[in-house]
């Protein structure tokens, strides 16, 4: 049974519920959280990074099953079929946000043939595309999702400015 990553949209503020019964089921979800610095009660928080947004690992035929949970509104389609998340987007969105706060989401072109791998830090190495590097902030390209995930980051000012050799996987260590 081939296994897939799917997006599932929820009704809104109901994703952590979405989650709980996906695990009851031994569904294997991702619902990834971005930490936020100085929330409006100026304390540190997390909020949903997509929100009403559940990425899940099934096989095609249990979609119908998924649909049938409460607060699960429909499947994100792409071109009139489930749209398939890559394993590596879903890695590099669980490092991204593991390694970055006050993480945003811009739109971008959806692009199923363009590769995104998991990066590590923007001062050791990276294994895969990084969308730009500047001394405020990193983007990360996620082609399948038609999205770029922005981190502001202290990158030092010459660092920036300096060209990258992506193909052997190494920035400059400062």
């Amino acid at each position: 049974m081939n296994k897939n990553w799917y997006i599932i949209y929820t009704k809104p503020q109901l994703e952590k519920r979405i989650v709980a019964s996906l695990n009851k089921r031994k569904i294997e979800n991702y619902f990834p959280l971005a930490q936020i610095n100085g929330t409006r009660n100026g304390k540190d928080g997390s909020e949903p990074l997509f929100r009403t947004l559940i990425f899940i690992k099934v096989a095609l035929k249990e979609l119908t099953d998924i649909k049938r949970i409460e607060g699960v509104l429909s499947l994100m389609h792409y071109r009139d079929q489930p749209a398939l998340i890559n394993e590596d987007e879903i890695i590099a969105i669980k490092d991204f946000t593991s390694k970055y706060h006050n993480i945003k989401v811009e739109p971008s072109n959806v692009n199923t043939t363009d590769v995104v791998r998991n990066i590590s830090t923007p001062t050791k190495s990276v294994d895969g595309k990084v969308h730009s590097i500047s001394y405020k902030s990193i983007r990360l390209n996620l082609p399948s999702l038609g999205s770029i995930l922005i981190a502001e980051v202290n990158i030092i000012p010459t660092m920036a400015s300096r060209e990258f050799d992506f193909k052997s996987k190494l920035l400059p260590h400062y």
